[in-house]
């Protein structure tokens, strides 16, 4: 018994080498996860305590389940949607008769969909933790089915020329229809007064929208940290300690994922793009952006 409920932690693609998850879903590239299923028929991964380190969404469109989310309990009902951030321990409790949409997906997939996530930045620290939320029938319906054609598109479409940009362009869509439902549940909570914020976590929205007007011209700390009327080191520090993360990356994440919109959907040069962005010359450009992205702007540009 006690082998059985040892803690368990797994990449997704270590999930896909003990389980052979596309006979019950629609696996992409391996990075990607996607299932409709009943949870006590498809899948017993979540019968002990497990730790995945990607991202979970669940949406429960029958029935209800009961799981704990790094021991918070959680009850997941008909309409409701569940978030967990990446590695996050999850143990599946109880469940009646539900039908479950799930979606797993690899951090690093999500980066290179290049999705625009400043918007939701300034509400980070309320999602370091799950989040469940009840949706309208309408908001179920259209994620539910989302989900569905980007599983249908996994499945039968592989051999299409524009199989990758059918499926990208679905989740895409699904990103930022989740993205909004966030936005609008955080404000909700906030003007209800349901959510308040810490210390760390005040000067952690203050650095955001700080760095949401400034990222284009400022990429020092020190900038940052002196409008915040505090020292580099403690910003760091405070930043770090609810992110997970130092003020200088993300400072860096703003900075390319402006540069990489720029690069796919405009028609400024890279010559053009490094001046807007403050760089002295596109060679400086270059060289960071290569350093973050791991390509050059230029391959980066060419990549379909």
């Amino acid at each position: 018994m006690m082998e059985q409920e040892r803690f368990g932690s797994f990449s997704l693609e270590k999930l896909f080498a003990m389980n052979d998850l596309s006979q019950v879903g629609a696996v992409y590239n391996r990075e990607c996860f996607i299932i409709s299923c009943d949870p006590g028929k498809e899948i017993e991964l979540f019968k002990y305590p497990c730790k995945i380190n990607a991202f979970i969404l669940v949406i429960c469109s029958e029935g209800e389940i009961s799981l704990t989310c790094n021991l918070n309990s959680c009850e997941i009902k008909k309409n409701t949607l569940f978030f967990c951030h990446s590695g996050a321990i999850i143990q599946l409790k109880s469940y009646t008769a539900c039908q479950l949409q799930v979606i797993i997906l690899e951090e690093e997939f999500l980066k290179n969909l290049n999705i625009d996530v400043k918007r939701i930045l300034p509400y980070y620290p309320y999602m370091q933790e799950m989040v469940l939320i009840d949706l309208s029938q309408d908001e179920s319906t259209f994620i539910k089915d989302l989900l569905d054609k980007a599983a249908l598109e996994i499945v039968h479409s592989s051999a299409k020329p524009y199989y990758h940009d059918m499926v990208k362009a679905l989740i895409h869509s699904l990103a930022y229809k989740i993205l909004n439902i966030f936005i609008d549940f955080f404000l909700a909570q906030l003007s209800a007064n349901r959510m308040s914020l810490n210390h760390g976590e005040e000067y952690f929205k203050m650095f955001i929208s700080l760095l949401m007007q400034h990222y284009k011209s400022e990429r020092s700390v020190g900038f940052y940290a002196s409008k915040l009327n505090l020292t580099p080191k403690y910003l760091t520090t405070l930043i770090k300690k609810v992110s997970g993360r130092s003020a200088a990356d993300w400072i860096d994440e703003y900075v390319v994922l402006e540069a990489k919109a720029l690069l796919k959907y405009s028609d400024m040069s890279i010559q053009q793009i490094a001046y807007y962005l403050n760089f002295s010359d596109q060679s400086f450009f270059g060289k960071y952006f290569k350093k973050q992205a791991g390509v050059s702007p230029t391959v980066y540009k060419m990549q379909k």
